[in-house]
């Protein structure tokens, strides 16, 4: 981290924090030593306290930690910044936690699995209010798109995000502004 924070001049700065192999810990005597060491009941709890110490560590470099909704697992400090990608739900634990929220839509789904409707439909308020929302974004991984389809998982779900993102709401003539895309 001490390399990477100079390289990024933004005051926030994304730990990730998803995709943690928990089940593995179970059989890893340093985990075990360290949940023991540091009292912590459970695997979840190994998490947070790992996910403290980057937050602890990122504030004394000048940069408000992000990680993804799983960083929640086992408590998180109200000063993180959660991205929420699991929905309402994982929102809602965020927000009764205290934590500010960015809201994503995936696009690297098929538009056959992420209807335009829906993109229409995705509001990032949660319950009808923006309170904690710092944003949202539509992130695409590459683990099944290239050169060849990029364009159809993106476009023109992107311009259809963008304007209900920048307006709060579409307009009855998006469709027919779409049509060319």
């Amino acid at each position: 981290l001490d390399e990477l924070v100079p390289l990024c001049p933004s005051a926030y700065f994304h730990i990730g924090g998803d995709e943690v192999p928990k089940d593995r810990w179970k059989h890893c005597t340093a985990c075990q030593e360290r949940m023991a060491k540091e009292r912590l009941a459970d695997e979840a709890g190994l998490q947070a306290w790992t996910v403290q110490r980057l937050r602890s560590h990122l504030a004394r470099k000048g940069k408000r930690m992000i990680g993804w909704d799983e960083v929640l697992e086992g408590g998180l400090d109200k000063a993180a910044v959660v991205e929420v990608w699991r929905g309402d739900k994982q929102a809602r634990k965020a927000r009764a936690n205290g934590n500010a929220m960015i809201r994503t839509l995936y696009f690297d789904a098929s538009p056959a699995n992420l209807t335009m409707d829906a993109v229409k439909a995705f509001d990032p308020k949660l319950d009808g209010t923006a309170a904690g929302v710092l944003g949202a974004e539509c992130p695409v991984w590459s683990e099944r798109i290239d050169a060849r389809n990029i364009g159809y998982n993106v476009f023109p779900r992107l311009q259809v995000f963008a304007d209900r993102m920048w307006t709060g709401t579409h307009h009855g003539d998006i469709d027919k502004r779409m049509a060319p895309q």
